[in-house]
């Protein structure tokens, strides 16, 4: 029997400290759990137009089924002012699309494919 299988890739942001670059994973075989955090993951991003930079709680709770009581996650955002998320959603967007763009077409000035600017000599 084949047995479906969940990962989430999150980085996990500490208060007061700037990290860029960890990623962790959340694996889950679980149907339950994968239903839903893709069904947390959907509404959010429906809520707020992205998921990307966004303060994401992952909860566990007890969900009865027919062999007892199993424990599973899900995604929660949690906010006092749902407006003031989506526009620091937006600024983030923005930001990120600007450094992008910028700093993506400095790097590829700086680099060369093999090959590229060399002249053939006898």
């Amino acid at each position: 029997m084949c047995k479906p299988h969940g990962t989430l890739h999150c980085s996990i942001a500490v208060e007061g400290q700037a990290i860029a670059g960890s990623v962790h994973k959340w694996r889950t075989t679980s149907i339950i759990s994968i239903e839903r955090m893709i069904g947390s993951l959907e509404q959010i991003k429906q809520a707020c137009g992205t998921i990307s930079g966004l303060p994401l709680w992952l909860k566990l709770s007890p969900v009865k089924t027919k062999r007892g009581v199993v424990h599973c996650c899900h995604l929660e955002l949690r906010a006092a002012d749902l407006l003031a998320v989506q526009q620091k959603a937006l600024q983030v967007s923005e930001m990120r699309r600007a450094l992008g763009d910028g700093s993506n077409s400095a790097y590829r000035a700086m680099i060369q494919r093999p090959g590229e600017g060399e002249t053939e000599q006898d």
